[in-house]
């Protein structure tokens, strides 16, 4: 690795793949945010992909098209592709199993804590969203149909449930749809036991021992569960900071203190930051 900073995109991208955990997607993201790079164009990138169909009335992007729109964006394919995620829904997915022309259904429910968007497709929950939440609707599709399905009725079943103030002891068919990164701390965060929290630092740690690496960064693992889709039943609302701050939840501080109190959390040691935080 040494004066990879001097390399080309191509040899940086050779090299950073060849390391365990790193695949092509992850090395282009570096290059990308880390290292700056102006001319970065993922075909791995569904959410550019997305955002080509939209912008460009597309159905499908097969290789050949997307080679043409790398060489229209060149040598500004960074600019492009941040263009792209955000008309895509500003979700940077990278999903070799998602169903990206997945018809998908939606619904509310009325919480003591506000109104829920609900969202689902033919597979399962693809979203949970508080009223007002800061990611509200994120990579939802302008298509969607409003209509309950057995995944919506099922989630629904399962908020009233947890709304009377016991833990479900079934659980709704979920399809969140992310990169392979956060689709790991959000599988994570489903072993957070009712009732209980656990720290950003401590997802990091267990990270990072899974895939035998010294370290990992917490805030990398903030961010992923700050853009977790479906809120609350993958609970992150259990995960504080080190210090037993409050921080991090898109659905609002003070939401995260009721839920807590509402599982009977121990919150001892927890507490309001005075200026919250969103991930």
């Amino acid at each position: 690795m040494e004066g990879i900073w001097q390399k080309p995109d191509e040899e940086v991208i050779r090299e950073l793949s060849a390391l365990k955990g790193i695949g092509v997607w992850t090395a282009e993201m570096i290059l990308l945010f880390c290292m700056q790079r102006p001319d970065v164009f993922s075909y791995d990138d569904l959410a550019i992909q997305r955002g080509l169909r939209m912008v460009y009335h597309h159905r499908k992007i097969d290789r050949k098209l997307f080679e043409k729109y790398r060489r229209r964006f060149s040598p500004y394919c960074s600019v492009a592709s941040l263009y792209l995620w955000a008309a895509a829904g500003g979700e940077n997915i990278k999903s070799t199993t998602e169903r990206v022309d997945a018809m998908m259904f939606t619904a509310h429910y009325q919480s003591p804590l506000g109104e829920i968007l609900l969202a689902a497709d033919e597979v399962g929950l693809t979203g949970l969203w508080f009223d007002r939440a800061k990611y509200y609707a994120a990579g939802l599709a302008p298509q969607s149909t409003e209509r309950e399905t057995p995944p919506l009725t099922e989630a629904k079943r399962w908020l009233d449930v947890y709304f009377s103030g016991k833990m479900p002891d079934f659980m709704p068919p979920l399809h969140p749809i992310g990169s392979d990164f956060r689709q790991e701390v959000w599988a994570l965060l489903l072993q957070i036991p009712y009732g209980q929290t656990t720290t950003y630092g401590a997802l990091a740690a267990r990270l990072a021992a899974k895939h035998g690496t010294a370290r990992l960064s917490a805030q990398a693992v903030g961010g992923a569960v700050g853009h977790n889709p479906i809120s609350l039943i993958i609970p992150c609302h259990r995960v504080v900071g080190t210090n037993g701050s409050l921080t991090g939840y898109g659905g609002g501080i003070q939401r995260k203190k009721a839920l807590l109190e509402l599982e009977r959390a121990d919150m001892r040691g927890l507490f309001v930051p005075k200026k919250g935080t969103a991930l």
